[in-house]
């Protein structure tokens, strides 16, 4: 979903891209004109950017503009450098340069370089080159630039492609942090990888602590590079993780801004974070998947085939066939909520009784006990969190037996003040440790859709830049914790006491203003200390002509926005209490004017529809045969069905399965001639009253009230008896014209209206 949301947004972006950065041609003598972030290191060299026909460098924050070090590749030909004083410097190969003495400028220094005839023919560039401050620079070289450079990784749609190379990283000051081999540079993410400026994952040779903290438990292999591309403030991602992190999140992902060079070609401001992983430093639990190897000697636990199963109470799950498990598997799990689309990718992974789906980041191999334990317990938190008081109707246990209170309610807090786009949907993750019983929330990640971005679809875009409204809590899972008494004081009491403090005196708070952890800085900070590592990303990405004041304008919007968003949830949270909560309207695009509202509510509340994300239900949306069939099955009252090979169109694994199976297995559900489903078609007004009176069992009908419709001639064979109970019982009524419409297809809005006058008379009533 969230995919589709900005795909748009960077297609654009890079069509733009492409047609405004281009190189020098190769047969000339300053094609390889470049500059050097350490002189003495050829893996630190910068080549030139043709940006909308004006050439550019862009240097890193430990190159000081009194001593640039520029060169011409590895010839030793000699060529000029002249600023707008008309002072000039001659260099022989390589040579440092004091821009402040060629040029009257303070900031970004327009130089000429000149080759004189007798390294071929006389060659003129202008070449303006913009500095950077206070941020570390990252040199990612690939071992064959040619063939596996950063254009084949670019290019990999699944991130399939891998390289390997070497990096370079220096801090702001040019103290060297690491320079050595890189094992692997790939790319990563959803949405993201979408985007012409692109986010990569590597892993280094040795361990290392990139971020300079000092704490021997964050050296680590494996780091990610965040491009923010979505966030032009380039810092939402660093304000939710660093408030995280004070609010005494567990686990918390610590993070550094860099200056990104790859194969000699500046890339832009970049936020290098630690992965979210189990490992020491990290999600600092047991790791499970090490456990898993050592039960596993000699099998390829990769290649294992992957298998499909459900749990007793309904969850289906895949895990990976003829894998055996440790004495104790009851942890470390380290999940994530996803959307549907997005789980094929995995290998490990469940869909609860209610359709959500949920992620096994690790172990990424798992057993099938592993998976039955795991699902079995996410499954009975879902039953508890859905049932009326949030105890679970077959285990007695309080959902706040499941899952810790605490933690979720700070992951709450996090998404809702920050309207996050994926807040419980995506990059939502729990753990779960060896020996507890309890899931947590956390660690926070992926918030450059947040803080009044304004991303997907117009409702939901509209709603996002709003600072008044609460906005996560019309995710289900949030809807339903909004519920729960002691989640609502959790939730004022860590708001109130912890939230509120930080963003008053510190986010909100002078540029000296720092957190207790001494993450969390101001916004007066962050705006000093990434000015202009801004600025060179606004020239490489934005094109702008005044990239200091376009970017200033961005931090000028968040902070006003992270102000009046900040005020109004506190006085909104301020009221809520253990005894009573104000509904909240489930969707933003239905209306309470709507003449479906009430049938979306209803059908919302009894579990038979839902949400399609971000607060949307989407009534104009066709409807398929696959999801009627979905809707039916819930009404069953069964939370699970074992599959068997009913139609060729429908495989175990598709999500959508075990409601077919069951429909077929009940004669509930009829296929085609040809033996498939078409599961995917969109489903007809004939198509969906045959499906419900085949449910109810087929009863008499008197055969009087449907061939009133001017077009009943026109309902097939199969359905004349269906049509004629749903008129005859206020299922389905006619149109002003006259008509029925059997062939018409059925939207959400319709199907909501349908299905609850059907529930309410013939399955509540029963």
């Amino acid at each position: 979903m969230r995919k589709r949301l900005v795909a748009i947004i960077c297609m654009l972006a890079m069509l733009f891209s492409v047609c405004g950065m281009t190189a020098f041609a190769s047969n000339s003598a300053l094609s390889s004109l470049c500059a050097y972030g350490d002189a003495a290191n050829e893996n630190t060299k910068i080549g030139t950017q043709i940006i909308n026909g004006k050439t550019y460098l862009f240097l890193p924050s430990n190159v000081s503009p009194n001593a640039v070090t520029f060169g011409i590749g590895s010839s030793s030909a000699a060529f000029t450098v002249t600023g707008d004083q008309n002072s000039a410097v001659t260099i022989r190969g390589k040579g440092t340069v004091d821009l402040t003495s060629l040029c009257s400028g303070s900031d970004n220094y327009k130089l000429t370089f000149k080759t004189s005839a007798s390294a071929g023919a006389a060659e003129t560039r202008e070449v303006t080159v913009v500095c950077s401050a206070n941020v570390a620079a990252m040199y990612l070289v690939s071992e064959d630039a040619v063939n596996k450079g950063r254009e084949w990784v670019d290019s990999s749609a699944d991130k399939s492609n891998k390289a390997k190379g070497s990096m370079v990283m220096q801090s702001a000051d040019g103290t060297l942090v690491y320079d050595g081999a890189l094992s692997q540079i790939k790319g990563r993410g959803n949405s993201t990888w979408l985007c012409v400026k692109k986010p990569y994952q590597i892993k280094l040779d040795s361990k290392t602590d990139l971020l300079q903290t000092g704490d021997k438990s964050n050296k680590a292999k494996t780091w990610v590079l965040l491009a923010n591309y979505n966030d032009q403030s380039l810092i939402r991602n660093t304000i939710a993780l660093d408030l995280g992190y004070e609010m005494g999140m567990e686990h918390s992902m610590e993070n550094r801004a860099v200056d990104l060079y790859y194969d000699g070609e500046y890339r832009g401001s970049y936020l290098l974070t630690e992965k979210v992983q189990i490992n020491k430093g990290r999600v600092d639990i047991t790791d499970l998947e090490e456990l898993n190897t050592a039960a596993n000697k000699g099998t390829d636990i990769e290649s294992l085939p992957v298998a499909t199963a459900t749990t007793a109470n309904g969850a289906t799950y895949t895990y990976c066939e003829g894998m055996k498990s440790p004495a104790d598997y009851s942890g470390g799990y380290l999940l994530e909520m996803e959307i549907p689309s997005r789980t094929a990718a995995e290998v490990c992974y469940f869909r609860t009784s209610r359709f959500n789906y949920v992620v096994v980041k690790s172990p990424e191999f798992a057993s099938k006990e592993e998976m039955d334990y795991i699902a079995t317990i996410y499954q009975d938190y879902e039953d508890a969190l859905y049932s009326e008081n949030g105890i679970n109707p077959n285990t007695g246990k309080s959902y706040s037996d499941y899952v810790d209170v605490e933690s979720t309610a700070k992951c709450y807090i996090m998404n809702e003040l920050a309207k996050n786009l994926d807040g419980f949907r995506t990059s939502a993750y729990l753990y779960k440790e060896s020996g507890v019983d309890q899931l947590k929330m956390g660690p926070l990640w992926d918030y450059d859709l947040s803080f009044g971005v304004g991303a997907g679809v117009a409702a939901n875009a509209n709603e996002q830049v709003k600072t008044d409204g609460l906005y996560t809590v019309r995710s289900l899972f949030a809807g339903r914790l909004y519920t729960m008494s002691d989640f609502r004081v959790a939730v004022k009491n860590e708001y109130q006491n912890s939230v509120m403090p930080l963003i008053n005196n510190v986010l909100l708070g002078d540029i000296n203003s720092v957190g207790a952890e001494g993450k969390l800085h101001s916004l007066a900070w962050y705006r000093n200390e990434l000015l202009k590592t801004a600025c060179s990303d606004f020239t490489m990405w934005r094109s702008s002509s005044n990239p200091a004041g376009d970017w200033s304008a961005q931090m000028t919007y968040l902070t006003n926005y992270i102000t009046a968003r900040s005020k109004w949830l506190n006085n909104e949270i301020s009221t809520w209490n253990a005894d009573s909560y104000v509904p909240v309207s489930l969707y933003l695009d239905v209306p309470d004017s709507a003449w479906y509202y009430e049938y979306v509510q209803d059908v919302t509340k009894y579990g038979l529809m839902q949400g399609t994300g971000m607060g949307l239900f989407k009534p104009g949306e066709l409807t398929t045969r696959a999801q009627v069939a979905k809707v039916i099955f819930s009404m069953s009252g069964n939370n699970t069905w074992p599959f068997t090979k009913t139609f060729s169109d429908v495989a175990q694994n598709d999500w959508y399965a075990t409601p077919i199976t069951w429909g077929a297995d009940n004669k509930v559900i009829l296929g085609y001639a040809d033996g498939t489903f078409r599961p995917n078609n969109n489903i007809t007004r004939q198509e969906l009253v045959a499906l419900l009176y085949r449910h109810e069992g087929s009863p008499k009908v008197s055969g009087t009230e449907a061939n009133k419709f001017t077009d009943y001639s026109a309902i097939g064979s199969y359905a004349v008896d269906a049509m004629e109970w749903a008129v005859e019982n206020g299922i389905i009524s006619g149109y002003l014209d006259g008509s029925v419409r059997p062939h018409g297809m059925t939207n959400r809005a319709e199907l909501s209206k349908i299905i609850n006058l059907y529930y309410e008379k013939f399955v509540l009533m029963s």
